[in-house]
């Protein structure tokens, strides 16, 4: 059968000040999409990376013409943005790597906590989500044992760690966002869960869904419980998605052929 789709380039990025290499995926506000990459943009190389340029956050229109509107320039300001914008009153918000930020479609930035890379997190992957007035979020490293928080910020720039995972039965490595059911927020942790599980890629344990509550209180859903031969799954790595009172998601691994599901949890 042949393909059905049809199928247009809009825009080729070019490297250099353009912009090169996007890993998040876009987000349309008023009739343009934006978007970011991770490298490209300032001439300069990004630290051990050894990867030319700090990333960048750019305008689309469904036309095809493209405007960089920000260039990280690393140092105090941050470096290598992975994950989806979200927009808040026609402002965009965003993480790299170590910092929270916001820029306007005028293309001002600014910072609005850049992390230490302790206690208060490290590896900012993952997307925002707003909650009111705050924005809550993951980093996959740094917090009390390194195995990854949660955190909110709100938009004066104050931080707060919600929740240190702690491993083990609790879950590590979240490299996933958000998502909001009812005033509780769910996501996936890469590895820890009560199952012991294997190691992937330096992982220990095969991951979990857990909630947290905008105070901080946290609790595992589902531990996932192995690879193959076991059919359960294992290593989520990305986020969820909520119908009504129940969770979709995916594993990066394990199932009845330990190339990964689509699972179904039901929130509590």
């Amino acid at each position: 059968m042949s393909p059905s789709g049809t199928e247009r380039v809009l825009y080729s990025f070019k490297g250099g000040r353009d912009g090169a290499e996007p890993f998040a995926g876009l987000i349309a506000m008023n009739g343009k999409l934006y978007g970011t990459t991770a490298y490209g943009g300032e001439s300069q190389y990004g630290g051990s990376l050894g990867v030319k340029g700090l990333g960048t956050v750019f305008e689309v229109t469904t036309s095809g013409k493209e405007r960089v509107l920000y260039r990280f320039k690393g140092g105090n300001d941050s470096a290598i943005p992975m994950a989806d914008l979200i927009a808040v009153k026609g402002v965009l918000y965003g993480t790299t790597l170590a910092a929270v930020f916001k820029v306007n479609t005028s293309g001002e930035e600014h910072v609005l906590y850049r992390f230490k890379g302790g206690k208060d997190g490290a590896l900012a992957m993952a997307p925002l989500i707003a909650v009111g007035d705050k924005f809550y979020s993951t980093t996959y490293q740094g917090g009390m044992n390194n195995e990854g928080t949660v955190f909110v910020v709100d938009a004066s720039g104050k931080h707060r760690v919600l929740y240190s995972f702690a491993g083990g039965d609790d879950g590590a490595y979240p490299s996933a966002g958000l998502v909001d059911v009812n005033g509780t927020l769910y996501g996936t942790t890469a590895g820890g869960g009560g199952s012991g599980g294997g190691t992937s890629g330096g992982i220990v344990g095969d991951g979990t869904v857990y909630e947290v509550s905008t105070s901080g209180d946290e609790g595992v859903v589902y531990s996932f419980e192995g690879s193959y031969p076991y059919g359960d799954g294992a290593n989520p790595v990305a986020g969820l998605v909520a119908v009504k009172r129940k969770l979709y998601g995916t594993t990066r691994d394990g199932g009845a052929n330990d190339d990964g599901t689509v699972f179904e949890v039901l929130a509590d």
